[in-house]
């Protein structure tokens, strides 16, 4: 039996999907459960071997690049029928596509929420007129290390044991750490392009480096409402 509560969250969301035709969402909400290694060289490797992509602030992200081909990927993998596939195609463009004229959306890199992002800003600008560049150089690194966890990795042999020699470490985004990407689209999306990127939203599970080691496992929402999610995913949008 369906509770009340059930019911008014299943309204909610319906309401909410039915406001996507008219403004469509804005916003990607990632969270990260394993650590997410976008892997880039490091700048101290006696540090990390494989350090993990940050902003000039300190702060972690995942490119928009990215996020896209992910995104396109997790579509195609769950589409069923040519139709699905022609609207996955108009919404994220194919794998080769250049730039962006051929997609509908335009999805941005997925990175701290702007209000927190602001308050870092003025943060490090305030430090840096008390401190000049190097006071502010150790807060965005300070501000970096909150945000992310260094891990330490080896190869297996055949006998199950660590290979010697082989350790090195990582830095990924740390588990908890919830992101945000922007979502810009060039025209207006029709119910089947909200179905195809809602569905594509909620497949999307791995983000990074190390899938076969279990980093990088995340769960998405539009718009940070997963029963909307979940509604525009599995049922029929009506205008």
């Amino acid at each position: 039996m369906t509770t009340v509560a059930e019911a008014t969250e299943a309204t909610e969301a319906e309401a909410m999907v039915k406001s996507w035709l008219t403004r469509p969402p804005v916003l990607l909400e990632v969270t990260v459960h394993t650590v997410c290694v976008v892997g880039i060289e490091p700048v101290d490797a006696r540090a990390v071997d494989v350090d993990t992509v940050r902003d000039g602030d300190g702060v972690p992200y995942v490119p928009k690049n990215r996020m896209s081909a992910r995104l396109r990927d997790a579509a195609l993998l769950v589409t069923e029928g040519p139709g699905s596939v022609d609207a996955a195609l108009e919404v994220f463009g194919g794998a080769f596509s250049a730039g962006t004229e051929r997609r509908l959306l335009e999805v941005g890199a997925a990175t701290w929420p702007r209000q927190a992002r602001a308050g870092v800003a003025s943060a490090l600008a305030e430090r840096e007129r008390r401190y000049r560049a190097r006071g502010r150089a150790l807060l965005a690194t300070r501000i970096g290390d909150a945000l992310t966890v260094r891990v330490g990795q080896t190869a297996i042999g055949a006998d199950g044991a660590p290979v010697d020699g082989s350790l090195r470490h990582l830095r990924g985004i740390r588990p908890g750490v919830v992101l945000q990407a922007e979502l810009r689209w060039r025209g207006d999306p029709q119910p089947r392009h909200l179905r195809v990127l809602a569905r594509a939203v909620l497949a999307l599970t791995q983000i990074g480096d190390g899938e076969s080691d279990n980093y990088g496992r995340v769960s998405c929402r539009i718009d940070g409402d997963e029963a909307a999610t979940v509604a525009c995913a599995f049922e029929e949008i009506d205008r």
